[in-house]
């Protein structure tokens, strides 16, 4: 009989508890020598694996405690324990001498380290705004976590509910991102839930709280028309001011164009009258 106290994570120390029994009704047993062999990903540390017995008599029991570590790299499986005897007996005045073993298999399991924790929650949200509700994960085990997904469930709408991450290798991490958005200006209460399955493929369930206040975003009724109405203003100012402007700038031109050609005139005008009075002079010098 043996008893170790079920199943064993990694890394942790305890005891096999061993029963050993004389099942004969007559036959004493003698010098009695119990070893014990173990498989990878366990350790015996007490300081012998090797146990004597002088004598155990018909019928008779010994205990053997032997104090033992699942090591912390081990695997998650059914780990072996073999248990060798060898012993002798005195039948009918002759000495015998048997041999024999037993196999003691010790389930080892690595511990779930699986850690969830919620973003930071905005004190308010407005009501058809989109928002962010996040939830960071990490697996700090030695072994990979299985068919990861979480769900969104209470008062707020989202593009996605249901969200499947898949597997999770040790070691990984990420976040698992809803987008989410208020309908009506309240207290909106939820939970995110969480599955996945472990090393030993147990579903594990994670539930995650959250509270948030909704309100409707506060506008000023007139603000909207006495802005478009400044605004259609100065687009009007603006526009007349460049209507002036370009008025102003055609009659510029238009009158620097006139006095151009008024001065073009005057000068043509003042140079035939200076070659008259010339050709009048010299006509008058030639008759003299």
């Amino acid at each position: 009989h043996y008893e170790y106290g079920g199943k064993v994570p990694a890394g942790k120390k305890f005891t096999l508890d061993m029963v050993l029994q004389n099942t004969s009704k007559e036959l004493n047993i003698e010098n009695l020598t119990m070893s014990l062999e173990v498989a990878e990903g366990l350790a015996i540390t007490s300081s012998s694996n090797t146990f004597f017995f002088d004598n155990l008599s018909a019928q008779g029991q010994a205990e053997q405690k032997i104090e033992m570590q699942a090591l912390p790299s081990a695997k998650s499986a059914s780990t072996n324990v073999t248990v060798n005897f060898k012993y002798e007996y005195v039948d009918k005045k002759q000495r015998n001498s048997v041999t024999s073993s037993e196999t003691i298999a010790i389930p080892i399991y690595q511990p779930d380290r699986m850690k969830f924790t919620m973003g930071e929650l905005p004190e308010v949200i407005y009501v058809g705004e989109e928002n962010t509700l996040s939830v960071q994960y990490i697996n700090k085990g030695k072994s990979s976590l299985y068919n990861l997904s979480a769900e969104l469930k209470g008062d707020l709408t989202a593009t996605e509910k249901v969200q499947n991450i898949g597997n999770v290798d040790s070691g990984n991490s990420g976040s698992i991102d809803f987008y989410v958005t208020a309908n009506k200006a309240k207290k909106l209460k939820g939970t995110i839930v969480i599955t996945y399955e472990d090393d030993n493929l147990e579903v594990k369930k994670v539930k995650l709280p959250y509270e948030l206040e909704a309100q409707e975003m506060e506008v000023d009724p007139n603000m909207g028309g006495e802005l478009d109405m400044d605004l259609d203003q100065d687009m009007m100012d603006q526009e007349n001011g460049m209507s002036k402007n370009i008025k102003m700038k055609v009659g510029i031109g238009i009158g620097a164009f006139c006095l151009l050609v008024v001065i073009i005139v005057m000068i043509r005008t003042i140079r035939k009258k200076k070659q008259r009075q010339m050709l009048e002079e010299l006509e008058q010098f030639e008759e003299e």
